[in-house]
């Protein structure tokens, strides 16, 4: 991973495409799990901001979930935030009928994740973040998150 910070101009909550921020886990062929990144400063507030992006690369066939891995996928937010949330990837569960057990056994299953984290938890004061990612078995990297006073120069 690289240590220059990623740019979240192009960054869309609720998206799931990629974007400039995306970690890239396709770059390591035998990669399996969870990746995430975020800005190393952000503002605090009611309605702060605060971009979570991330990526997994697992088996189709990975837990039983038959390629249904999004909503299984939540973030685990900690530090200065009143009490530990966890929040889920999808804000509700598509309705889509599951593929056949085994229907790909040899895929490898790519899929990608934004989350407005900010907008999620209504919002945060000053302090530290730490945030991970979980899906099964599979623990994403922490991100740790500044999180400074609304008045603060960026």
């Amino acid at each position: 991973m690289s240590d220059v910070a990623p740019s979240f101009d192009d960054f869309t909550p609720d998206d799931r495409c990629p974007n400039a921020a995306t970690p890239d886990v396709e770059a390591d062929l035998h990669f399996v799990g969870i990746r995430i990144s975020a800005p190393d400063r952000v503002r605090a507030g009611g309605d702060a901001f605060l971009p979570v992006a991330g990526a997994y690369q697992v088996p189709f066939d990975a837990l039983g979930l038959r390629g249904r891995f999004g909503e299984h996928v939540h973030l685990v937010v900690t530090g200065s935030v009143e009490a530990p949330s966890v929040v889920p990837l999808l804000r509700e569960v598509p309705d889509m009928p599951p593929a056949p057990e085994s229907a790909y056994p040899e895929l490898t299953i790519v899929e990608y994740l934004n989350v407005d984290v900010g907008e999620r938890l209504g919002g945060f004061g000053p302090g530290v973040i730490f945030i991970y990612a979980v899906l099964g078995p599979w623990v994403s990297n922490v991100v740790r998150i500044d999180v400074v006073d609304p008045e603060a120069s960026p």
